[in-house]
């Protein structure tokens, strides 16, 4: 325990003289590469970056310290991991791409329910990453550097050297071609109902045997199984949408014959904190924005957005100038409201004591009581 509190409080920088006998006097937290790897990053064009993990990452000082790459590269950068950790809705579908994306053993696999391919499935990894609005992607071990060098999905940019001889050795910077925070569908969505169900039911595996854990949130049980068929990533499901789409069952939704989208072109795309702004060549077909869907989001020029598989939006441009907002809903101003209210009437009751304290107080003396 001694140890774990030293090794957890010294913070990034400060490791130097904390050894064991497998460092060779080397100091565990490589600060010096983990600097450099951030360093790195914060000269790249601005982008959201996924990375492969692993126990090995722990030697920067904490197997999380990935996830502040947006605070090192001063927000240019966004960790998938760290924006998609835990709670939020697009959590199942960042922890399926990773474990597609990293080598034996370097995949956490932590949400219960799941099919997770590893690298096996590094191709579909990549479609998917792009899919997620994924621009770069990360990897030390030397399958997952191997696997990268032959996806033509992948363009290789740089190489952060190894400078002590522990692992993680070097990391490998590649970007995905054709990514893209706004783009065009090819296919036009079908609207789906969707029930909640085991493991087993939500990813139609035979009957018998462990049925595994509930899956309790309808649409992760539909668009967790839909993310786990890579052929599913250009025929897109709905939440909801304009009674000219197509409608089904998540079960049936497969054999449903798909319009095909007319051709647009998506340019001028800004992303902001609060805001995503961009520009299409032609209005009336949807395009996927790929952020993750919140009922928050409002579009101006556009119809929409929409909840799309697998926790993405799409919108209908009515305009060739397309915003989508982050605003407060109708149910957090009526809370703001009624907050407020009792903050006021909490005051108007703390001065209405003091009043009657006071009046209550000159009654008392004027009738020559003693206080």
């Amino acid at each position: 325990m001694p140890y774990w509190a030293r090794w957890n409080e010294t913070g990034y920088e400060n490791g130097t003289d904390h050894y064991d006998a497998t460092s060779k006097g080397k100091s565990l937290k490589q600060y010096g590469e983990y600097r450099a790897l951030m360093d790195r990053l914060g000269r790249l064009p601005a982008g959201r970056a996924l990375w492969e993990g692993g126990g090995s990452i722990d030697n920067y000082g904490t197997s999380l310290a990935l996830m502040l790459i947006p605070y090192w590269t001063h927000g240019r950068i966004g960790s998938f991991e760290g924006l998609y950790y835990e709670s939020a809705a697009s959590t199942p579908y960042a922890f399926m791409t990773i474990a597609s994306l990293s080598g034996a053993g370097n995949s956490s696999d932590p949400v219960r329910g799941l099919d997770y391919r590893h690298l096996e499935g590094f191709s579909d990894g990549v479609r998917q990453l792009r899919a997620l609005g994924g621009r770069y992607y990360l990897a030390h071990s030397e399958g997952a550097k191997a696997a990268a060098a032959k996806d033509p999905g992948l363009r290789f940019i740089d190489t952060v050297a190894d400078r002590d001889g522990m692992e993680p050795e070097s990391w490998n910077i590649y970007e995905v071609r054709d990514h893209a925070l706004v783009a065009p569908l090819r296919q036009e969505p079908i609207i789906v109902t969707s029930k909640s169900g085991t493991q087993a039911e939500c990813f139609h595996n035979a009957k018998g045997g462990d049925p595994g854990p509930e899956i309790a949130d309808p649409w992760e049980c539909t668009s967790a199984y839909w993310w786990s068929q890579p052929a599913n990533l250009d025929r897109p499901l709905a939440a909801a949408g304009p009674k000219t789409w197509r409608r089904s069952s998540a079960a049936d939704a497969p054999g449903i014959p798909r319009r095909r989208q007319p051709a647009v072109a998506v340019s001028a795309i800004h992303e902001s904190d609060a805001a995503i702004r961009f520009r299409v060549s032609r209005v009336g077909v949807p395009v996927v924005v790929r952020t993750s869907y919140f009922p928050n989001w409002e579009a101006h020029g556009a119809k929409g957005p929409w909840r799309l598989t697998p926790n993405l939006m799409v919108v209908i441009p009515t305009s060739r100038s397309v915003e989508l907002r982050f605003a407060r809903t109708d149910a957090e101003k009526l809370g703001g409201l009624l907050s407020l209210a009792g903050i006021v009437g909490l005051g108007g009751l703390v001065g209405w004591d003091r009043r009657w304290r006071r009046r209550r107080a000159r009654s008392d003396r004027d009738a020559g009581k003693t206080p």
